[in-house]
């Protein structure tokens, strides 16, 4: 068995009402790894289940949505896309005043890794299984960008992207 690997990119977290929306991986953008490699996430690596989490900071004891519930991700050629309807409950709410804050910014996932390469010192991912995936306040992958929707749904007066540099 293959053990959890998590990831982070900021990549557009924004909600309006009660509705949560972004990209949390776009693939092919190259990551920094813990240990100091870079990484590459090739499109369709992925694979999940309905059970599949959204989750504050990857703790299952801070669920927000569920695959097939409340939560719908969108798999393309370029990027693992989210929608999440969070239900109304303290949790959830304080989640969205988080983002409105900025205090959260961007996702994070969790992963089996399945089938890797290595290439000039980098590791492709080809396949890996997520497991979860959490808001998280410092996403990992430094060409990311972010977008803020205030709730009712218009950016704050500051700049609407900004790069992170993170690990």
């Amino acid at each position: 068995m293959s053990e959890i690997e998590i990831r982070f990119q900021m990549n557009g977290v924004a909600h309006e009402d009660r509705t949560v929306t972004g990209t949390v991986m776009k693939y092919n953008s190259v990551g920094s790894h813990p240990n100091g490699y870079r990484e590459i996430i090739k499109p369709g690596a992925f694979t999940f289940e309905p059970g599949l989490f959204l989750n504050r900071f990857h703790q299952r004891i801070s669920p927000l949505a569920r695959l097939g519930k409340q939560l719908t991700l969108t798999d393309s050629p370029t990027a693992l896309e989210l929608r999440a309807e969070l239900p109304d409950t303290l949790t959830c709410t304080d989640v969205l005043k988080e983002i409105d804050a900025e205090l959260l910014n961007g996702f994070s996932v969790e992963m089996r890794v399945k089938r890797d390469s290595w290439e000039k010192g980098a590791r492709i991912i080809h396949a890996a299984h997520l497991e979860a995936i959490g808001l998280v306040d410092r996403p990992a992958y430094p060409a990311a960008t972010l977008r803020w929707f205030a709730s009712h749904g218009t950016a704050p007066p500051r700049a609407a992207k900004r790069k992170v540099r993170v690990w």
